[in-house]
């Protein structure tokens, strides 16, 4: 892993210059001392000798097995990749690791499950797509099956527990999740992925969220009042908070989503402040209905407008101040900062939806990415996408 006399040279890695030039010469090592990894590395061994163990470990893995595959040093070292792949994509959905920092796993349940997913990778070709969606597709993130089952399930999500049940999945969501699913419900601009060249203007928020900064700092997903005091802090006032980074699709910055579902309702006299508080509501939480009277009721409070009345009715001023104060609530809500439970059943599309995001709108932007490497006919209309016969 040295870096002397080996990140300056004449590869380019990935094609392109910005990401560093590498020296494939063994001359730059200081220290002088051999490596062993994957087996014994030639002397000045660097990244790139590794890799090429690597290389051969992963293509001997699948016929050797994950269960033999300290047979050779490139094997083993393969194996290890695709275990820690694996705990890695789990990690990233279920917010918890299923090992210990040492690398092990608590209990004999974790360890059968990352010895699963392990094997997934392997069969698939070390393809993340298969393992991505072993992972999905597993009970404990299946959002009706946990909910619905009758038992207790093995102590993976909390381990240290005799037996896991459906409350054990409910985790604060990944900070970068927070940041972009609120700039994106919302038509702000999103928080800033890299410091280069001048640093994170936005670092004060980031740390407290616990994203990732560098090695050092390598954040967290817990639950704290720093974390919930700075997010109510720059979001809790529905108002754009002017992060530094990339603007989302469509981003208006003299007028976010707020501005223009107010503008779109006062022009239509149908239209009440229900409709465009729901409008809201779905932008941010994907809840298009209030089923629960005393919800509807605590919303037309935080609100302090009678829902029933026609938008139109209203200064602009006051129904945006209204909405913003709403979005502000729902961006501090559990239903957006938690994730791991069911959210409600769907019931209706919301009546003011951005010219964007309407059903045909949303067909015609992600079928094509999706569908047309399936080499399946589709159409799309106001109900969404028509496959095969339907498409006709």
């Amino acid at each position: 892993f040295r870096v002397h006399g080996f990140v300056d040279g004449p590869l380019a890695p990935w094609g392109g210059q910005r990401c560093g030039t590498v020296d494939p010469g063994r001359n730059g090592d200081l220290l002088e001392v051999p490596g062993h990894l994957g087996g014994p590395l030639p002397t000045g061994a660097h990244a790139l000798d590794l890799e090429a163990r690597l290389r051969i470990g992963l293509e001997q893995l699948p016929d050797v097995g994950l269960d033999a595959a300290g047979t050779t040093p490139e094997t083993a070292l393969a194996g290890l990749v695709a275990l820690n792949l694996a705990d890695a994509v789990w990690r990233e959905a279920t917010g918890r690791p299923l090992t210990l920092p040492h690398g092990q796993p608590r209990n004999p349940a974790q360890q059968a499950l990352l010895r699963a997913l392990a094997q997934t990778l392997v069969d698939g070709g070390f393809s993340l797509r298969a393992l991505v969606v072993a992972v999905a597709v597993h009970p404990y993130l299946d959002l009706d099956e946990p909910v619905n089952c009758d038992g207790a399930l093995p102590p993976v999500l909390d381990p240290f527990a005799a037996d896991n049940h459906a409350g054990d999945g409910l985790r604060r969501e990944d900070p970068w999740t927070l940041l972009d699913s609120a700039a994106y419900a919302l038509g702000w601009r999103t928080v800033k992925r890299f410091p280069l060249p001048f640093g994170w203007e936005d670092e004060a928020l980031m740390r407290s969220l616990g994203a990732y900064l560098d090695d050092s700092e390598p954040g967290h997903r817990g639950l704290d009042l720093i974390g919930a005091l700075a997010w109510e802090r720059s979001v809790g006032a529905g108002v754009d908070p002017g992060w530094a980074g990339l603007a989302p699709p469509h981003h208006d910055p003299g007028a976010d989503v707020i501005a223009r579902l107010v503008a779109l309702a006062r022009a239509d006299p149908a239209l009440t402040v229900e409709d465009v508080a729901l409008a809201v509501q779905d932008r941010v939480i994907q809840e298009t209905a209030w089923t629960d009277p005393a919800h509807r009721a605590e919303a037309e409070a935080l609100l302090a407008l009678p829902l029933a009345r026609a938008a139109a009715q209203h200064d602009p001023t006051t129904l945006e101040a209204a909405l913003r104060r709403f979005a502000g609530a729902l961006l501090m809500s559990p239903q957006f900062t938690l994730a791991g439970l069911p959210p409600p059943a769907w019931t209706r599309a919301p009546r003011l939806v951005l010219p964007e995001a309407t059903s045909a709108a949303l067909c015609e932007q992600h079928a094509p990415q999706i569908l047309n490497e399936l080499a399946l006919a589709w159409r799309c209309d106001e109900s969404g996408v028509h496959l095969g016969e339907d498409a006709r």
